[in-house]
């Protein structure tokens, strides 16, 4: 983590500093429920990295997850508008924080069997990475609050999203489960 927080200052400081920003946000820590010891060893900002990578770029089958999130990050502050994929990332974690609090992650009470009532990667990469790849087409939406509810209740309750993420599975595959799901799931209807 210290090495990937060196390499993107050194890219591009200004972005780093708006990305540390971001990963400070009241409403994301809360959805994301770190402790202060995992803030500390800068959990939150890992996450964040996460976010935007995902939302901004497809993994590549046979990328090791560390380099691809490594190499992703500095593409997205040397080579992408970064400001307008942290808007969209901060505009998807307030919309969540407003309808959700810090459940927003978390699986609700009628949740397909074998969901853990928990915050996971398999959240974090589909549902919050999956709007934020259509952030443009959901605001687009007369409804977006009752969309984003609908989506999400349906989300839970699907037998597929409980094997999107289960003990041993490694991290690549789980990736090229989730976010391709999300990036489908959240993408409104023509």
């Amino acid at each position: 983590q210290e090495v990937r927080t060196c390499s993107m200052v050194l890219a591009n400081p200004n972005a780093t500093k708006k990305i540390r920003k971001l990963a400070k946000l009241k409403e994301f820590f809360k959805i994301i429920n770190t402790t202060d010891d995992q803030r500390e060893k800068q959990k939150d900002l890992e996450y964040v990295v996460r976010t935007m990578v995902h939302s901004a770029i497809d993994f590549k089958s046979g990328m090791d997850v560390q380099e691809f999130f490594d190499t992703g990050i500095l593409q997205v502050i040397t080579e992408e508008d970064y400001d307008e994929i942290i808007n969209k990332v901060k505009w998807v974690i307030k919309l969540l924080y407003r309808l959700y609090g810090s459940k927003a992650l978390r699986p609700h009470d009628e949740a397909y069997e074998g969901i853990a009532p928990r915050f996971s990667l398999r959240a974090l990469e589909c549902i919050l990475v999956g709007i934020a790849r259509n952030k443009d087409q959901i605001e687009d939406l007369e409804n977006t609050e009752e969309f984003i509810r609908e989506r999400i209740d349906m989300f839970w309750r699907q037998e597929e999203v409980a094997g999107l993420s289960t003990p041993g599975l490694r991290g690549t595959t789980r990736i090229q489960r989730t976010v391709p799901f999300g990036d489908e799931w959240f993408k409104p209807n023509d």
